[in-house]
């Protein structure tokens, strides 16, 4: 009861409108029909045979522009977890169940510990694993960063690859063989982070791995 008086109190103070648009909504987090369906893109990344030789297929939600750009930074920048609400009204209304039928689990792209304890959270985490436990998916921090990288954003396709390279292992204890495997992240650029990530959990056993990221600014 207290939630709901709560939520009620937060909506007469903060009405609940639609990101893009600024519409007034119901709830919090709620988009309005017509700028979801301009947002919502869920289309298949290229891939070079580098990639292809460890991952299926790599998907994005949407493009890495406007409102998604906008909500991903306020989310790792400012920390601001008010956007969550929309990302995961997003992801629930962009991503059909059967697309990734046959995964038998999600794997989130790792921070580095320091990096995560700094910001508070992994921003893969917070955008997909409300999703995955929604669509009855299991959830497993499988990999782990360990050792701190340069941002991507400030190294050219070369750099980006050394920069990655044996920085992910694979937990202890965790079972991989002949799992079917989601791999996820917010954003995808070169795909070097998620084909690191794609060869130390084939090397563990995975028998297929696709990723899926919220937005990438790949064609």
């Amino acid at each position: 009861m207290f939630s709901t008086f709560y939520e009620s109190f937060l909506n007469f103070l903060f009405p609940p409108r639609c990101p893009l648009c600024r519409s007034y909504q119901e709830k919090r987090g709620m988009w309005c029909p017509a700028c979801l369906s301009r947002t919502a893109m869920l289309h298949r990344l290229p891939i070079d045979g580098e990639m292809y030789s460890v991952i299926t297929s790599v998907q994005a939600a949407g493009q890495y522009h406007g409102v998604l750009r906008k909500l991903i930074g306020e989310l790792k920048y400012k920390q601001n977890k008010g956007s969550l609400d929309y990302i995961h009204a997003f992801l629930l209304e962009t991503l059909r169940m059967e697309t990734f039928e046959t995964i038998d689990a999600v794997v989130p792209v790792p921070l580095y510990k320091d990096k995560q304890k700094k910001r508070g959270f992994n921003q893969a985490e917070l955008i997909f694993r409300f999703w995955s436990e929604t669509k009855g998916y299991q959830w497993l921090n499988a990999l782990e960063r360990i050792r701190p990288t340069a941002p991507q954003y400030q190294l050219h396709v070369n750099e980006r690859r050394k920069n990655m390279k044996g920085a992910f292992v694979v937990r202890s204890g965790e079972k991989l063989t002949g799992k079917r495997i989601l791999l996820v992240d917010d954003i995808l650029t070169t795909g070097s982070t998620l084909r690191e990530c794609a060869a130390v959990l084939k090397k563990a056993g995975a028998a297929e791995i696709q990723a899926l990221v919220l937005a990438s600014d790949k064609a």
